[in-house]
């Protein structure tokens, strides 16, 4: 994974990700994505179910994943492959209920204004069962307990590519209201990540978690003109890398091809 025991598979998963940042998410490295998903890399996991159609299957993605559901001794990156399984298989269900939520909610506000004291009870009643509901989705308890255990991990390792990925998981939650706290731990992981760059300029880790914050937009991270510059030069040169000749050679087995368009 990205945040420790950095592999090859681990590199090969920043140079399409970059590229799917560069290019706005185009399908130009969706076969490359699936065939490292393929092959076990947990981040291409993660993003192979955000990124794929929901007609679209895959049993030897499919499989790892039932794997991680069975096992006892998760990490945080296995909570959120797990959650953007539930997300992509009932995503529509997902989105229902929070509609259901968000209506429930500007009805109680009504309510309140106009002092229908009588019915407030009631609808925060409907709306503590819709909440309640929502909690216990597969998704959402994933979510929340990848969210403790990446923040647990950053308070031991003092490592801000870990609460980078904790503010990035409040974002993900279509509940999470982004609020002071995620905007700070995005601020506080930019600070450090700037730290850890300077002392470490070729740590690629690093150099990708830098260019993510230095390239969100300014509703989360206030950054300079020369930060986005640098976000995004970073972004470029890690996209316009080769891929490993493992990966290559996966490929081309499955018969997948890879476009190699240089990004600019």
């Amino acid at each position: 994974m990205l945040e420790a025991n950095f592999n090859t598979l681990d590199n090969d998963f920043i140079t399409l990700s970059c590229k799917q940042l560069v290019q706005n998410n185009s399908d130009d490295s969706k076969l490359p994505i699936t065939a490292l998903a393929e092959m076990g890399q947990i981040n291409a996991i993660q993003n192979y179910y955000e990124i794929k159609r929901f007609y679209e299957n895959n049993e030897f993605i499919d499989k790892q994943v039932e794997k991680f559901i069975a096992n006892k001794n998760k990490n945080f990156n296995h909570y959120i492959a797990i959650a953007n399984v539930y997300l992509a298989e009932k995503g529509y269900s997902v989105q229902k209920l929070i509609k259901l939520i968000e209506k429930q909610k500007k009805k109680l506000l009504m309510d309140v204004v106009f002092e229908y004291s009588e019915t407030i009870r009631y609808e925060m009643g409907k709306l503590q069962i819709l909440q309640d509901d929502y909690s216990r989705l597969p998704s959402t308890s994933a979510l929340v307990e990848a969210k403790k255990r990446c923040f647990h991990l950053y308070k031991k390792l003092k490592n801000p590519i870990f609460l980078l990925n904790y503010a990035e998981l409040d974002v993900k939650d279509p509940m999470q209201k982004i609020g002071l706290k995620t905007k700070l731990c995005f601020a506080l992981s930019k600070l450090e990540l700037k730290k850890w760059f300077k002392v470490d300029p070729t740590n690629i880790p690093v150099q990708y978690s830098l260019a993510k914050v230095l390239t969100m937009p300014k509703s989360l991270v206030l950054n300079t003109d020369k930060e986005q510059k640098l976000g995004h030069d970073i972004l470029i040169n890690l996209a316009n890398r080769p891929l490993s000749s493992t990966l290559q050679k996966y490929i081309e087995m499955r018969g997948f091809e890879e476009k190699e368009a240089k990004i600019q």
